[in-house]
């Protein structure tokens, strides 16, 4: 399997999103015009961190995911435990609430459980990151998956960090992009005139995929605009692949259980993706 498609695969269990409760979405204007201030990088990066959601813990039990690829539609539910910075938790439930996988991402390290043949892994995110041939790591699936901004390679990016960014015009839609010309991965955030991100657009000049993650049915989730649903898209020149994730009931800043913990039986195998 092409390395950028073992990718997909991690953001298939890495997905988040934040707030209590089942709340009625906002209507979002699709209006995109920014005033001239705006088309400032410092100023609309400013307004953007302004309005993002500022969180410590997320859970979102049992929201749906629906995968689709190679011609052939996948569904399943799971379960998602974020502590932000710290790590990222998954419990995939495919059949009837009963776990069959589970995942667990650090800074450091990358672990996997598969109930079903009684195996385990685990690596370090190095070797993890050489075998997916992206710099996947928790701080940009956290940012990305959250409707955040991020720079590749930083914990906490901040406004120097976008001193290689401009505010450019893309189908109509205002982009902040990275014209760093000495970048594989170049990153690209579409905002509307609520300085919330819709889409974040990730492009690899070198095997020329494309990661895309579009942002829909926002709530108020602590007087901040946040989506609920959001749309994943993976393409190369091979292959393409489309997840969808819809949520319901989801916890902020509550206390969460991050176990992971291997039966003694289980054998040791290598990372399936």
């Amino acid at each position: 399997m092409n390395k950028v498609f073992n990718f997909v695969f991690v953001v298939i269990l890495c997905v988040l999103v934040s707030c209590k409760g089942k709340q009625s979405t906002v209507s979002v204007s699709d209006d995109s015009k920014l005033s001239a201030s705006d088309q400032q990088v410092g100023v609309l990066y400013d307004k953007i961190v302004q309005n993002q959601l500022d969180y410590k813990t997320i859970e979102i039990p049992k929201f749906q995911v629906k995968i689709n690829t190679g011609g052939k539609s996948y569904s399943s539910k799971a379960t998602l435990r974020i502590y932000k910075d710290s790590a990222i938790w998954v419990s995939v439930q495919p059949l009837a609430g009963i776990e069959m996988f589970r995942f667990l991402m650090t800074k450091d390290s990358v672990k996997f459980i598969n109930r079903l043949q009684q195996e385990y892994a685990m690596r370090d995110i190095v070797y993890c990151q050489q075998k997916w041939g992206a710099p996947v790591d928790l701080y940009v699936l956290q940012a990305m998956l959250t409707d955040q901004l991020f720079v590749q390679g930083k914990k906490n990016a901040v406004k120097k960090d976008y001193s290689t960014f401009a505010v450019l015009t893309s189908d109509s839609r205002p982009v902040l992009s990275n014209k760093n010309t000495k970048k594989r991965y170049v990153e690209n955030f579409y905002v509307n005139n609520s300085y919330k991100i819709t889409e974040t657009k990730v492009d690899d000049k070198q095997s020329q995929a494309v990661l895309s993650c579009k942002y829909d049915n926002f709530i108020y989730v602590k007087n901040k605009l946040f989506p609920m649903s959001v749309g994943v898209a993976m393409s190369d020149v091979n292959q393409s692949a489309q997840i969808n994730f819809e949520y319901s009931t989801v916890k902020v800043d509550e206390a969460i259980d991050m176990t992971f913990s291997v039966p003694k039986k289980y054998t040791r195998t290598s990372l399936p993706f």
